[in-house]
């Protein structure tokens, strides 16, 4: 008896052992699941905090309010809004930086039997997007689908004095092309990321390497007025036989002429050894185009052509023509000082599809050359003069070097791919 007696003890301490154990157990088992689900959940929060830190970085540093509507948007989207989530730009004074702090309670699964009612976790993320350090495009190629829309080929080189870049909208790969021997050097050669991209072949070179960016530039000039014909009246010193009804270009062989701003029916023709001088104002070229060839001196300070079609014509002599600046002898432009048009040297009409065929080398222009649906057709070399392109495309061919002196007379930031930085 007294054997069993000390049989039942060791066997109730047993008992008392393994229920104790078994609790242990449970309350392990249950810190180990609970465990999990903070750093499953802490992953997933931080996760969406890097997505809407990006997400927001995408719009800046232009657009803080829209900044912040993004993040919030993602954030929401992967399932935390409201006072769970906070989200600062500009971050420590930076425009071009955002932070985003996600902190929520999570119940415990299993810790309530241990007497834990919850946790918080907190997630946070900062990114950074940039207008390329303040480097304004040079080319602005605006197209959005065509390939090779930037082409440089044959064996000359282009290369960008100061802080200027090239941009090219394009989805279409290789949206930025360099063949056959030349080169292309610019502060910056950028690319839109959602399809866009590069090519170098048969010795052409692009310097710096091409960079994606997060999203096409938008057209600055876009909602930009453009001049109205009657309101700016025909020129006096037009085609006397030239009207609207019946446009005549008004061409210059010889001699020593000075034009008056105004509208031009039929255009404008400088050719031979006319020396001609154009005053300050606004030249719309209505049908026919403007042709500079010859050996001639053509110039204009404060000047815009503005180059369309014939309202009351538009086929024919009053269709939209080709600007053509060539030859053998010398022009020199630059846009309006003030106003409107500030700056813009050459704008061709939307409705327009026209080639401008612009020949380095003969001579200067100090302005913005504006074809939202034409091509740029560089040829020959030298000196082009302070210029910023924003066309459709633009093709760069010839065998002799060609500088371009970089002014940025229009701001179209150009937003790299946004990064995580914190």
């Amino acid at each position: 008896m007294i054997w069993n007696r000390g049989r039942n003890a060791e066997n109730g301490q047993m008992l008392v052992l393994t229920a104790l154990f078994m609790v242990v157990l449970v309350g392990f088992t249950a810190m180990v699941i609970d465990v999990g689900s903070i750093f499953q959940n802490r992953r997933d929060m931080q996760n969406s905090a890097d997505a809407a830190a990006l997400a927001g970085a995408s719009a800046l540093p232009l657009d803080q309010f829209g900044a912040i509507s993004r993040a919030r948007d993602w954030a929401q989207r992967n399932g935390y809004s409201g006072a769970y989530v906070t989200v600062t730009t500009p971050y420590k004074g930076d425009l071009a930086k955002i932070e985003v702090v996600i902190k929520k309670p999570m119940p415990v699964i299993f810790g309530g039997a241990l007497g834990l009612k919850d946790y918080s976790i907190t997630a946070r993320a900062v990114a950074w997007s940039s207008a390329s350090a303040g480097i304004q495009p040079a080319f602005l190629v605006l197209n959005p689908t065509k390939c090779n829309s930037f082409n440089r080929a044959g064996s000359s080189s282009i290369t960008i004095i100061g802080p200027g870049s090239i941009m090219d909208n394009s989805a279409c790969n290789p949206s930025i092309d360099a063949s056959g021997g030349g080169s292309v050097v610019a502060a910056a050669i950028n690319y839109y990321q959602n399809g866009g991209g590069y090519n170098e072949s048969g010795g052409g070179q692009l310097t710096p390497t091409p960079t994606a960016v997060a999203s096409p530039v938008p057209d600055p000039l876009a909602k930009i007025t453009p001049p109205n014909l009657t309101l700016l009246g025909q020129s006096p010193t037009s085609d006397p036989f030239s009207s609207p009804a019946n446009p005549k270009a008004t061409v210059l062989s010889a001699g020593i002429t000075i034009l008056a701003p105004g509208t031009y029916y039929g255009g404008i023709n400088i050719k031979s050894s006319a020396n001609v001088t154009l005053l300050p104002g606004i030249y719309a070229l209505a049908g026919g185009g403007l042709k500079v060839t010859g050996s001639g001196i053509v110039s204009g300070a404060g000047v815009m052509f503005y180059n369309t079609f014939d309202p009351q014509y538009p086929t024919k002599a009053g269709a939209c023509g080709e600007m053509d600046l060539g030859g053998t002898g010398q022009f020199t432009f630059s846009g309006p000082t003030s106003g409107t048009y500030k700056d813009i040297a050459f704008w061709q009409d939307k409705a327009c599809t026209n080639d401008f065929k612009l020949a380095g080398g003969a001579g200067g222009i100090s302005g913005v050359i504006y074809l939202p649906t034409g091509k740029l057709n560089i040829s020959g070399g030298g000196d082009l003069g302070s210029i910023q392109v924003i066309a459709d495309t633009v093709d760069i061919s010839g065998n002799v070097p060609l500088t371009v002196h970089f002014v940025p007379y229009v701001t179209a930031p150009v937003a790299t791919a946004p990064k995580l930085v914190e």
